[in-house]
C-alpha cells in the first residue's frame, strides 16, 4: 500500500508542472543549490532516465519513466552509496524481481507480476537461504530453509500468510552423522522420502512417495536392520508401565537424558480411555489428546508452542483432522479458525488481525478455494470481494481502494470480460476488455471530471493503432502509434525521423 500511495503522489505531482510540447531537461535543487533530482520532461510529464540525490551529492535513486509511469529497472541507494533496493517495473507496476539489500548484501529477492507477489521468493541470512512460496501475495505452502550445501534444514508451512507448522530436519551431529528426522522433496514440493536416523543409523520407518503423494515404499528399521515386528516409535529407550491387572498404563520413548520424546501413550485401567502426549526432541510437550485403540489421534487434540502457550486445537478422526480447528498466535490471540473434512480444508475459514479484527473470510472444498472470498482492512471495511472455483478466480472481483473501486472479471482464473475502475464520485476511471488473460480491444482511462485521459487499443495483449493522451480539459496532449507492440510514431511523426 505504501508503494501504491507513493506512485499516486508522483503521478499527481507530475500533473502540477506546466505543459510543454518538447523534451526539456529539468533540475530540482536543495536550498544550498545542490541538485536533488534531474531528468527530462515531455509534455509536462517525466520521461526517460531520472536521478535523485542526497544532500551529500550521493546518488539516491536512478530509473526510467515512460508515459508517466515507472519503467524498467529502478535502483535505490543509501547515503553511503550502498545499494538498498532494485525494482523491476512495467507500466508502473512491479513486474519481475525486487531485490533488497542491507549494507550492500542481498537480503531478499521477491518475484512480482503486476504488483502481486507470485511463485517463489527468497530470504538470505549469511550462509542460509529460505525459499517461500506465495499465493495471492501471501505466503502459502511449504517453505524450505537451506544451508550452505543447499541441504534443507528447516520446513515451515504457511496458510494465507500465517505459519501453521515449523520444524527442523536433516540434522548432522559430530560433523558427519545423520540424526533425527530426514526429509527430501520433489520439485513440486511434495514429500519424496522420510526417514529417521540415530547416530547415522536408520531407526524407524523409511517411506518413499511418488510425486502425487502415493506411498511406494514402507519399511521399518531398527538399529540399521530391517524390522518386521510391530512398529514402535524411533527413539533411544522404549519404556512401558503396567497396571496390577497387567493392562498397559503407559508407553513411550526417552532419549539418553531420560527426556520423553515422540508420542507417549497413557491408558486407563480398563483400556477404554487412551490419551496421547506428543513431545519434541527437547522433551517439551507440544501436543496432547485422545487416541483410539490403534493409537491413532481420534478425538480432541491441543498443540502448544515451546513456551507452553496454545498453538492449535481441534478434532481428529483416525489421524485426519475433522470439524472445527482454531489456530493461535505465539504472542496470543486467535489467528484463524476453520473446518476440516477427512483431513482437507472444508467450508468457511476466517483469518484475523492481531487485534482480533477479521482479515480474510474464505471458503474451501477438498482443500481448494471454492466460493466467496472477502478481505478486510484493519478498520473492518471491505477491501476485496470475489469468488473462487477450484482454486481459480471466477466471476466478478472487486477491490475497494480509498481513491477508487476496481472491478475485475475472471473465468477459470483468466482475465475476461469488461473490467472497470470507478472513482469514489461514481465516475469511471478505467474500462476495457480482456480475453484469455490478455487486454483486447479499446481501453479507456478517465479523469475524475469524466473527460478521457487515455484512449488505447490492444489486440490480444499487443499495443496497436493510435494511443491518444488528453489533458483534463479534453484537448489532445500527445499521440503514439503502435504496430505489433512497437512504437512507430509520436504525434504522427515516425520515431526514426525524430531529432
Amino acid at each position: 500500500m505504501k508503494i501504491l500511495l507513493f506512485n499516486i503522489i508522483l503521478f499527481f505531482s507530475s500533473l502540477a508542472y506546466s505543459q510543454t510540447d518538447t523534451l526539456k531537461w529539468q533540475e530540482f535543487k536543495y536550498g544550498d543549490g545542490s541538485i536533488s533530482s534531474e531528468g527530462n520532461f515531455y509534455n509536462g510529464q517525466p520521461e526517460g532516465e531520472w536521478r535523485s540525490y542526497y544532500p551529500n551529492h550521493q546518488l539516491k535513486s536512478v530509473g526510467n519513466w515512460h508515459f508517466n509511469k515507472l519503467e524498467g529497472i529502478w535502483i535505490f541507494f543509501a547515503n553511503n552509496g550502498d545499494t538498498t533496493e532494485v525494482i523491476s517495473y512495467r507500466s508502473g507496476l512491479k513486474n519481475g524481481w525486487t531485490k533488497k539489500y542491507k549494507n550492500g548484501i542481498l537480503k531478499t529477492k521477491t518475484l512480482f507480476l503486476n504488483d502481486q507477489i507470485v511463485g517463489l521468493s527468497y530470504e538470505y541470512d549469511n550462509n542460509y537461504i529460505t525459499e517461500f512460496p506465495y499465493k495471492n501475495s501471501l505466503k502459502h505452502g511449504l517453505a524450505f530453509k537451506y544451508d550452505s550445501t543447499k541441504k534443507i534444514i528447516e520446513v515451515k508451512e504457511f496458510k494465507n500468510g500465517f505459519m501453521i507448522l515449523k520444524k527442523s530436519i536433516n540434522k548432522i551431529i559430530n560433523d558427519s552423522l545423520k540424526q533425527g528426522e530426514w526429509l527430501s522433496f520433489y520439485p513440486n514440493r511434495k514429500l519424496h522420502i522420510e526417514a529417521n536416523y540415530i547416530h547415522d543409523t536408520l531407526d524407524g520407518y523409511f517411506r518413499e512417495y511418488d510425486q502425487n503423494g502415493q506411498l511406494l515404499v514402507n519399511l521399518l528399521y531398527k538399529n540399521g536392520a530391517l524390522d518386521t515386528t510391530n512398529y514402535k516409535p524411533t527413539q533411544q529407550k522404549f519404556i512401558q508401565t503396567f497396571y496390577d491387572n497387567g493392562n498397559l498404563k503407559s508407553e513411550g520413548y526417552f532419549n539418553l537424558d531420560n527426556l520423553p520424546i515422540g508420542l507417549h501413550v497413557e491408558s486407563s485401567a480398563d483400556q477404554k480411555l487412551i490419551h496421547g502426549i506428543l513431545y519434541n526432541e527437547e522433551g517439551v510437550a507440544i501436543g496432547k489428546g485422545i487416541l483410539n485403540q490403534d493409537h491413532q489421534k481420534d478425538g480432541h487434540w491441543q498443540f502448544f508452542y515451546n513456551n507452553g502457550d496454545l498453538q492449535a486445537e481441534g478434532d481428529y478422526k483416525k489421524n485426519l483432522r475433522t470439524k472445527e480447528w482454531k489456530f493461535y498466535r505465539e504472542e496470543g490471540g486467535l489467528e484463524q479458525v476453520g473446518h476440516y473434512k477427512s483431513g482437507l480444508y472444508s467450508g468457511e475459514w476466517i483469518l484475523y488481525y492481531s487485534d482480533n479484527q477479521i482479515f480474510i473470510k474464505e471458503n474451501y472444498k477438498k482443500s481448494k478455494l471454492d466460493g466467496l472470498f472477502e478481505q478486510f482492512n484493519e478498520d473492518g471495511s471491505l477491501f476485496v470481494k470475489g469468488s473462487y472455483t477450484e482454486d481459480l478466480k471466477d466471476g466478478d472481483w472487486w477491490y475497494y481502494y480509498p481513491f477508487m473501486d476496481i472491478k475485475e472479471i475472471y473465468t477459470n482464473g483468466e482475465k475476461t470480460g469488461k473490467w472497470q475502475q470507478t472513482y469514489k464520485n461514481g465516475r469511471l476511471a478505467f474500462e476495457g476488455k480482456y480475453e484469455a488473460n490478455e487486454p483486447n480491444g479499446v481501453h479507456r482511462t478517465y479523469y475524475q471530471n469524466g473527460n478521457t485521459k487515455l484512449l488505447a487499443t490492444y489486440i490480444y495483449g499487443s499495443k496497436e493503432k493510435i494511443w491518444t493522451y488528453y489533458k483534463s480539459d479534453g484537448t489532445e496532449l500527445i499521440s503514439y502509434t503502435y504496430k505489433n507492440d512497437e512504437l512507430i510514431k509520436i504525434n504522427g511523426v515516425r520515431v526514426k525521423d525524430l531529432p
